[in-house]
């Protein structure tokens, strides 16, 4: 089990790597507007607002995680590949929507799955995510450094073949899945859901955070060659992100015990105003690149903070719900909202005002999860877990 998790995590993110850095790049080479871009670019974390936590319910109540998995998995797949053959907005309008349907709860049924099968040992999530990162540096580096241009072919091509990657590892996971699904057999109940109550505050901070990256999501592309970058800049940023990203990953299990999931959190929001002010007040390409660094703390430090203070407060038979709940918040309403105003103000703002705006909403972010997340009270992956009653968010 421990090792086709490793596999789904290297294939989804390999996916990935293909989309978020070179989709909007070939979609400006089709002659999109960035209006056009950004609402585009923002229906699949608008998707993500339901998806992830309705299908993840269901799943909990009939304990279906590992099905769900394996059909969204080859659904993603399909309609990725057919991704490739429109070129006008409309069209590519009517294929990602489904698309994003599919792939939107991927990653927190995933995610449910690993927590179960590391049981108490959560900390070591990390290690196993770890091989997500990689399979990203391998699509968004090291394919970006060897493209000239947004090649369609490498975009859809690759990317259909990773989430088909996805689908045989999760053939694999069928026995294990099955054994460590937690919770009892009975259907959940819906008041079951008010254990997520005290988790509110803690959703809407992280919300606020996601939303401060549409610039860097949508843009941070188009705005590196507009400055006189080139693909292969754009391939090396990531890689000096991604190659910090993985060291913090590594390090995941002695960073929690160390700092805890709130501080580990605080240091990625704080690490997140900081990044986004130096890409306001920097105009040279190779400066810009230097700032890469930090994505160990505004992803990879956030994220590891996050999926631990939310495994601790999550009863483990609504596990794959909480984790389609965080997906649809924090990548779903936070992605949408970030996304689709950075495609507006774009163009009337410019991409350093756009940044500073950026900057100022991650403060805000950071101040309500500092404010209202409860401090430490176990060491990761200790079994004496907090309950969501006694989060005190």
């Amino acid at each position: 089990m421990t090792r086709a998790l490793k596999q789904y995590y290297f294939y989804y993110f390999a996916a990935v790597g293909l989309i978020e850095p070179f989709l909007t790049l070939y979609w400006r080479e089709l002659g999109l507007s960035g209006s056009q871009i950004g609402i585009l670019y923002s229906l699949t974390p608008a998707a993500g607002i339901v998806a992830p936590w309705v299908l993840g319910y269901l799943a909990d109540c009939g304990r279906r995680q590992w099905e769900l998995l394996l059909v969204l998995s080859l659904v993603s797949a399909l309609l990725f590949a057919v991704l490739a053959l429109p070129s006008g907005f409309w069209p590519i309008f009517a294929l990602i929507v489904p698309y994003a349907v599919a792939k939107t709860p991927l990653l927190p049924v995933v995610n449910s799955l690993t927590f179960a099968h590391l049981a108490r040992d959560r900390g070591a999530y990390g290690r196993l995510r770890v091989w997500g990162s990689l399979g990203y540096i391998l699509t968004a580096v090291v394919l970006g450094s060897a493209m000239k241009r947004a090649d369609a072919g490498v975009i859809f091509l690759g990317g259909a073949l990773a989430y088909l990657g996805c689908t045989v590892t999760t053939l694999s996971m069928r026995q294990g899945a099955g054994q460590r699904i937690d919770g009892g057999p009975g259907a959940i109940v819906r008041r079951d859901l008010a254990a997520f109550r005290p988790l509110v505050p803690f959703f809407l901070g992280c919300l606020i955070i996601a939303a401060s990256g549409g610039a860097l999501r949508n843009f941070f592309g188009i705005d590196l060659m507009a400055k006189g970058g080139s693909m292969g800049l754009v391939g090396l940023s990531r890689a000096i992100g991604l190659t910090a990203e993985v060291l913090v990953m590594l390090q995941g299990p002695r960073l929690l015990a160390r700092f805890g999931a709130r501080g580990l959190l605080l240091a990625g929001c704080l690490a997140t105003v900081l990044r986004w002010t130096l890409y306001a007040a920097l105009a040279d390409p190779l400066l810009i690149v230097a700032v890469s660094p930090l994505h160990a703390l505004t992803f990879a430090s956030f994220y590891l903070g996050a999926m631990d203070y939310l495994e601790q407060r999550t009863p483990p038979m609504l596990r794959t719900t909480g984790q389609g709940l965080f997906s649809g918040v924090t990548f779903g309403v936070g992605h949408t909202l970030g996304n689709l105003s950075s495609g507006w103000l774009f163009e009337p703002l410019g991409m350093s005002r756009l940044y500073l705006l950026n900057a100022v909403l991650a403060v805000i972010g950071t101040a309500v999860l500092g404010l209202t997340m409860a401090p430490a009270r176990e060491v990761a992956g200790d079994p004496r877990a907090a309950s969501p009653g006694d989060a005190g968010v």
